[in-house]
């Protein structure tokens, strides 16, 4: 008798953690605030619902009426009926595995982006949360509160120098977003990286300073994904990042001053016409072009420190790097680079002295075998 009251009272409890049906429907409304049509950014939109405070457990539209793209939610104007894009998912027994409980805040977040669902345009999102009251509980269902698409706004160039670019773009309107994330891709790879995070400006300008690993040459293009508030705490991710990304910034590289090819004899001392000349060009290049793998120049410094010194291909690649310790006034470098290929580089010279970084103009230096 006590294993038959043992075994049911496993199952009762089993079945008390066991995955309940929980619905929940939704309107997501165009841009402009209409209900749009089959055509529309909110008829292209994926769904993700989750609560606060409850980690890793997303609910997505299940079972859309796209067959080709089942996460994608219920059009506008689906089968003749006057209404805006809706979703409509059983999240309580697909994806979330806590129980549903009243007084929870669904965040639910609709994404519009390029290649998802076959949208081929600019990306959006829609932000709204919804409390569970005690009756949702006793129908199985939440209506979400309806929810508007705004754009992500593509970052921009402000300003470039030689060792930075600046980008801008406008905080978003929404109660519920906390920053964003700023990637980047250069152009030969097309793959984007992650550069940062920033904290939300709502309506205000954000600002970032991208100094990190440029090449000179290279070209780079902007993007950035948005942050949603989740939770944070313990094991709970601080916010949701979305799937969607801005549009692309516009094309953009370091500043480079055209650089000079110089052809001087070597010299075996530096004369005080040398010095002079070098103190107005700031770097020179000897023997150039160059036929024995040998690079020499001569350059001006402030003050005591150390030289970066850098040669790079036309592509922006770094070819060559060291550091050696300078003088006041001209200094004379030189090296033979044995594994060197034949063609043009740039040759960078970074000065660190009196507590103060700056780069010399660039130069060009050709190598013949």
């Amino acid at each position: 008798m006590k294993r038959i009251i043992m075994v049911m009272l496993i199952i009762v409890a089993f079945a008390g953690n066991a995955m309940c049906a929980h619905f929940v429907f939704g309107y997501l409304y165009d841009a402009d605030g209409s209900t749009g049509n089959a055509s529309t950014a909110n008829s292209f939109a994926s769904a993700a619902l989750y609560r606060l405070g409850i980690s890793g457990q997303v609910g997505v539209q299940n079972n859309g009426p796209d067959e080709q793209h089942p996460g994608k939610i219920f059009p506008a104007l689906y089968e003749g009926i006057t209404a805006a894009a809706y979703c409509f998912t059983d999240v309580g027994s697909s994806n979330w595995v806590d129980a549903t409980a009243a007084g929870q805040e669904i965040i639910s977040v609709f994404e519009v982006y390029e290649g998802n669902n076959g949208w081929e345009s600019e990306s959006y999102i829609g932000i709204t949360k919804t409390v569970i009251q005690e009756e949702d509980l006793i129908k199985s269902e939440t209506i979400l509160q309806p929810s508007k698409l705004i754009p992500i706004p593509a970052p921009q160039i402000a300003e470039r120098t030689d060792s930075d670019i600046t980008l801008v773009w406008e905080g978003m309107d929404s109660d519920y977003i906390t920053g964003y994330t700023l990637y980047r891709k250069q152009l030969t790879s097309g793959n984007y990286i992650k550069i940062t995070e920033t904290a939300q400006n709502r309506g205000g300008e954000i600002t970032y300073i991208d100094d990190y690993g440029l090449a000179i040459g290279a070209k780079y293009r902007y993007s950035i994904s948005v942050h949603v508030q989740w939770g944070g705490g313990s094991r709970v991710l601080e916010y949701y990042e979305t799937a969607a990304k801005s549009g692309e910034s516009g094309e953009s590289s370091l500043y480079a001053p055209e650089p000079s090819v110089t052809s001087t004899p070597q010299p075996d001392y530096v004369s005080p016409q040398l010095a002079v000349n070098v103190e107005r060009e700031r770097l020179i290049i000897f023997n150039n072009p160059s036929r024995d793998k040998m690079m020499k120049m001569a350059y001006h410094s402030e003050g005591f420190g150390m030289a970066h010194i850098y040669l790079y291909n036309l592509t922006g690649e770094n070819s060559y790097e060291k550091t050696v310790p300078v003088s006041a006034g001209v200094n004379i470098f030189e090296d033979v680079l044995e594994e060197i290929s034949s063609g043009v580089y740039v040759v960078r010279v970074t000065l660190d002295v009196n507590g103060r970084k700056y780069t010399l103009p660039a130069r060009k230096l050709v190598f013949i075998k």
